[in-house]
């Protein structure tokens, strides 16, 4: 009985102080020795190690120190309600934009046409809503690539009707303060339409920057990236700032707001036009309601 439990007793001190070198079923805890571990405790560590990894990747709220901000265009919702064939493609509106879009095409059959100036008679007629729209419209034409420009310099509009930022836009670049045209061209939600804003407001050089050379340098660089470029102008009665750039762009779309502005006020418009040599390409009518209780579009010559 004696030696049984003599050696029972060197059994237990050979366990205490002999480590486990990867044979045999010995095993050493992790107070006595903190560097190695069992293959079944190395399994499961890797295994867990595995999990926590599967998880960090398919977790869509990454921590704050491991999620990465995404350059991008804003949410839909953050357009303008006004910019109806972004909202709502089957609208009414939405198919008479791509009607005023079928005829412009039509003509292009012709004569080469580019650059097309959005205009009005008076302000609070909606030519820059309708600028955007068109631009938005054209964006359809999936092989080609549209620009919308801000050239009212005045009362600039874009940044908020897109809910972007202004900076830096047309005037930074007729005043030299931005070398390249492209760093004035901003992305929106759709792939082959971008806009360049005004970058600001200048009542007092914008007609001198307008019809700088600058400004048909600038044209043309534009003219060599987009199939189709949108101007936004001033209302032609108020500055000569439309009829400065109607008369190097290709042609002019006039907007009237129906059952608002006065008869006369569009001839003066359009006399006014023809005679600094631009090219009316037609009006497009806006606010009317006689046929829908929305804002409804028409175009004609």
């Amino acid at each position: 009985m004696g030696d049984v439990y003599d050696a029972m007793n060197r059994a237990q001190q050979d366990k205490k102080v002999k480590p486990y070198n990867g044979e045999g079923g010995g095993s050493t805890s992790p107070q006595e020795n903190p560097t190695s571990a069992s293959p079944i405790e190395q399994s499961t560590k890797a295994a867990a190690g595995a999990q926590n990894t599967m998880e960090a990747e398919l977790d869509p709220t990454p921590s704050k120190s491991t999620r990465v901000h995404k350059e991008g265009p804003p949410s839909t919702n953050s357009y303008s309600n006004e910019l109806i064939p972004h909202h709502d493609r089957a609208s009414i509106i939405t198919e008479q934009y791509r009607a005023i879009r079928t005829q412009m095409l039509a003509r292009i059959r012709n004569h080469r046409i580019q650059t097309v100036v959005i205009t009005s008679a008076s302000p609070n007629e909606g030519k820059s809503v309708t600028a955007l729209n068109m631009g938005i419209t054209f964006s359809e034409l999936r092989t080609q690539k549209t620009l919308v420009v801000e050239g009212d310099l005045r009362r600039p509009s874009f940044p908020h009707l897109l809910d972007r930022d202004a900076c830096p836009g047309l005037l930074h670049v007729l005043k030299g303060e931005v070398d390249k045209v492209d760093d004035a061209i901003h992305p929106t939600d759709y792939d082959n339409l971008c806009f360049m804003p005004a970058g600001g407001s200048d009542n007092a050089t914008s007609t001198e920057l307008l019809a700088s050379p600058r400004m048909i340098q600038v044209l043309e660089q534009m003219k060599d990236r987009f199939d189709h470029i949108f101007v936004d102008t001033p209302p032609v009665l108020n500055v000569t700032d439309a009829s400065i750039l109607g008369a190097i762009c290709d042609q002019v779309l006039l907007v009237i707001r129906m059952n608002t502005t006065p008869q006369d006020l569009v001839d003066r418009a359009k006399r006014l036009l023809s005679a600094s040599n631009c090219e009316i390409a037609g009006a497009v009518l806006t606010h009317l309601t006689d046929t829908t209780p929305k804002y409804l579009y028409r175009y004609a010559y």
